[in-house]
């Protein structure tokens, strides 16, 4: 093999050396890009995860409050929850927090409303 001949062998061993190299540090900041979407990701949804559990457990404090009213004041759901929208409105309170306490008084007296007959 001739002197040139092993230079430019050894030339293109030290290309492909600084273009493994190159190609690691490439994959290096991809990997770290990933990393830092995946997390980000992550927490969104993690967030919203704990949004919709809030949102379902809202939603089924009401419905239960509606069901109560409604079988105490003898009403169908939609009565019932224009009652209980009314009586939170009327005194300026969140319907959650109006329907929340419907909630624990029936399970506290087990036979009626807060508000007795319909509001």
């Amino acid at each position: 093999m001739s002197v040139g001949h092993r230079t430019r062998i050894e030339e293109e061993c030290a290309r492909l050396r600084r273009d493994v190299a190159d190609l690691r540090a490439d994959n290096e900041r991809l990997a770290a890009g990933i990393d830092a979407d995946d997390h980000a990701e992550l927490e969104r949804l993690q967030h919203e995860n704990v949004s919709l559990q809030a949102a379902l457990t809202s939603r089924i404090i009401i419905e239960q409050a509606k069901g109560i009213i409604a079988e105490r004041n003898n009403v169908d759901p939609a009565a019932a929850f224009k009652i209980l929208r009314q009586y939170a409105r009327s005194r300026n309170l969140r319907l959650h927090a109006v329907c929340a306490a419907a909630v624990a008084s029936a399970a506290e007296t087990g036979t009626r409303s807060p508000w007795g007959d319909a509001a």
